[in-house]
């Protein structure tokens, strides 16, 4: 059965597949007695084979993307594949599944969808990170029922993108992933929203065993966290959200001490966290880079952020809603979002403001006079709002090289 990594002492979540201590004692004293048979038909025996690779059922619309073949060797750049919207109606999902073709060398599908381009292919995988989402797939998460009076709203006469991620596995292949839509009858009252929490100035030296890095994600609204989704890669050893509401506490709500990143999964509150305005949402990683971990790829090199196996992330999904329904929820403002991102690596202090001496140490002398200026109440740090004028101001909210 598939290994459950979450903590069993902090938090409750859905479709929780661990063992309780009693079914792990009857586990072992089964397997050191032999193995013995029980009596009666094997049940194994008695389950149906599938008669469809969709889980939910026959979905209401299968977008199939186009096929891609892999090599047996060799390291793969993103591809970003754009299918036209067939509907010609405006429809709210209300869960998604996507179904590789060859499970062992898709590394991840992020499925989003937007304004149809003419680019197809030549498209920035990027640009994902800035479109409405609608699952993010990778081993071990493959179906996603979203939280009940939630939806994703999915216009007419727009396109599907997905961001695939391939890795070569020794055997030249081919992949054609598809993707299934189920709908909801009615408009639910709220949109489901997907951040990430990125931290590009992620650095790990060569043959450190235990180096930890963060990242977070602060919420200029009430909300409602329903999910969380810790990301590595092959260093990652450990991982943990906390949350830090506005009058300080913190809590740790979710901690996979054996992060695994061959089974990785979206972790949904059985109870849904209520959250104010002004919450940070905090993504810890710990990472081993030395030769002690037998999946390393290389424990002589210094590793940074990349898309690759070979280099790592720290990455964190982060389902939501907002407390009260807006007019323009199911649009993502870009400007709010990559300040969220950046403030969110670059507060290194995490105090909710960014210093000066916090900014890129090759480009601090150019930012003085604007930094300056909007530090209106001279505080030595610029907050959320201030930060996201300086960005729009400085060009910085445009360049995705801070988020690519």
């Amino acid at each position: 059965m598939p290994p459950w990594h979450a903590d069993p002492e902090i938090g409750e979540f859905e479709h929780d597949l661990s063992l309780s201590v009693d079914e792990k004692r009857q586990l072992v004293g089964w397997i050191d007695a032999g193995s013995p048979r029980g009596e009666g038909a094997d049940p194994l025996t008695q389950i149906p084979a599938a008669e469809t690779e969709w889980e939910l059922g026959e979905p209401d619309l299968i977008v199939d993307l186009p096929a891609f073949d892999i090599p047996a060797t060799g390291v793969l750049d993103y591809q970003f594949f754009e299918v036209k919207n067939p509907l010609d109606r405006d429809v709210w999902v209300k869960a998604v599944q996507i179904s590789p073709g060859d499970r062992q060398v898709v590394h991840h599908a992020i499925a989003t969808f937007g304004a149809s381009s003419t680019l197809g292919a030549d498209s920035d995988s990027g640009e994902s990170l800035f479109q409405p989402q609608l699952m993010t797939f990778v081993p071990g998460n493959e179906t996603y029922i979203y939280p009940e009076d939630t939806g994703v709203y999915v216009p007419a006469n727009s396109s599907f993108f997905t961001q695939m991620h391939y890795t070569t596995y020794g055997r030249a292949t081919s992949d054609q992933t598809r993707i299934g839509l189920y709908f909801a009858d009615e408009p639910p009252e709220h949109v489901l929203q997907h951040y990430s929490i990125l931290n590009l100035e992620l650095e790990i030296p060569a043959g450190e065993a235990e180096h930890q890095a963060e990242a977070y994600f602060e919420l200029q609204r009430d909300a409602v966290i329903y999910a969380l989704f810790p990301h590595a890669h092959y260093r990652g050893r450990a991982s943990e959200f906390a949350i830090r509401y506005p009058d300080g506490r913190e809590e740790v709500v979710l901690s996979s001490p054996d992060y695994d990143f061959n089974w990785q999964r979206y972790f949904q509150f059985k109870d849904p966290i209520e959250a104010p305005a002004g919450t940070k949402i905090i993504h810890r990683t710990t990472y081993d880079n030395s030769t002690a971990n037998l999946s390393n790829p290389d424990p002589s090199v210094d590793v940074t952020f990349g898309e690759q196996t070979w280099e790592e992330m720290l990455y964190g999904g982060v389902s939501f809603r907002y407390a009260e329904p807006g007019e323009n929820d199911f649009e993502i403002n870009v400007d709010d979002y990559m300040t969220s991102i950046v403030m969110g690596y670059m507060d290194t202090n995490m105090d909710g403001q960014i210093a000066l001496t916090e900014m890129p140490e090759g480009a601090r002398q150019s930012m003085v006079l604007p930094f300056t200026i909007l530090d209106k109440d001279k505080s030595g740090g610029l907050d959320f709002d201030q930060f996201r004028q300086f960005m729009v101001q400085t060009g910085m909210s445009q360049n995705r090289s801070l988020v690519d």
